[in-house]
């Protein structure tokens, strides 16, 4: 039996996960340990890239476990692990490095190309300071890893180099320098543009320095979106939140939205106020998708004409407050998210 390891992210928690597999005559592939239908289909796509890559893997049942097997399993990022795994107890690839040290975590498409997995930043966060000596992903993954120590990291664009890889243990994609990770955010907007409002201008930059909350309250007209709208723009630090947990947020979003560090900006989250319970909150319907108000976790949280929200969206506005995070729970799966704003 061999074994591979990779890992899974259940909200911003990382679990290791042991890819054990097992050759015996017959036909067929099985993947067992609590696995969703994403997984089980994985076998198709994974058999698909070996034949199009000319490894010979049929002629033998294969038994694929999961382990632990009490831990549901879901994503693509399981795809790469499967695959080594064949490769290695068929005896079609050799590697002077230990497999037990290699952490691999990637989705395939059937011509054996690597593509990143939803949720692929946080597990990479969380188990490159493990006693992994190298982690295996795809080299589209680069671009939001560079706040990382690169060390570990292996970048790749197909099966055929992460092959090349565990025989001469030479990376193909060199590591880069570290930029700098969540600096301030570049806007034309400026507190000096606003005139005869000294004392919200003063209470805005307070309550950005204190890390509090602030209401402003008057007539329309008198300029308190303005001050609102500016305050990025003087937000430009946030040590008090672990910006790795930023990142993960975002990677579990894995939408439009994680643009935003590209730029390496503080924008802040401005829902409007038809906004639902579930949009503030997150939902974990099919997967999960964190609302505004984790989305705004170390940032800005504006809710413009606060008085037009509904009331269980300001009740639940009340206890996010007071707590600083978000539970979401679906049958017994129970995820916790932060919303630090």
């Amino acid at each position: 039996m061999v074994t591979i390891n990779s890992c899974l992210n259940v909200g911003l928690e990382v679990y290791k996960v042991e890819v054990q597999i097992s050759l015996s005559r017959g036909y067929g592939v099985k993947i067992i340990g609590l696995t969703d239908r994403v997984v089980r289909e994985s076998k198709h796509r994974i058999l698909t890239a070996l034949h199009f890559n000319s490894f010979k893997v049929s002629g033998q049942r294969i038994i694929i476990n999961l382990s632990p097997s009490d831990l549901p399993k879901t994503g693509m990022g399981f795809d790469l692990p499967i695959a080594m795994d064949i490769l290695m107890a068929k005896e079609l690839i050799t590697t002077t490095l230990k497999p037990e040290r290699i952490l691999f975590l990637s989705e395939l498409t059937l011509n054996g190309d690597l593509k990143a997995n939803q949720g692929y930043v946080n597990c990479i966060q969380k188990m490159i300071s493990s006693d992994f000596e190298y982690i295996v992903l795809a080299y589209e993954a680069r671009d939001r890893c560079t706040h990382l120590n690169q060390e570990k990291l292996v970048f790749c664009k197909n099966i055929n180099e992460v092959i090349r890889f565990l025989k001469t243990e030479k990376k193909e994609n060199e590591a880069f320098c570290k930029p700098e990770f969540l600096i301030g955010t570049k806007t034309d907007l400026d507190f000096c543009q606003i005139i005869n409002q000294e004392d919200a201008v003063n209470a805005a930059q307070v309550a950005v320095l204190g890390q509090h909350h602030l209401i402003l309250k008057g007539d329309s007209g008198l300029g308190k979106s303005m001050i609102a709208e500016r305050i990025p723009s003087i937000a430009t630090r946030i040590d008090h939140i672990d910006k790795s947990e930023i990142l993960g947020i975002y990677d579990l979003f894995n939408g439009i939205a994680f643009k935003e560090f590209e730029y390496k900006q503080i924008p802040f989250r401005r829902p409007d106020h038809n906004i639902t319970r579930a949009g503030l909150k997150g939902s974990m319907r099919g997967k999960l998708i964190p609302g505004e108000a984790s989305l705004a976790h170390g940032r800005v949280l504006f809710l413009d004409e606060l008085n037009y929200f509904q009331l269980d969206v300001l009740r639940l506005l009340q206890n996010l407050l007071d707590h600083r995070i978000i539970q979401l729970k679906k049958g017994n799966q129970s995820i916790t998210l932060p919303a630090d704003f």
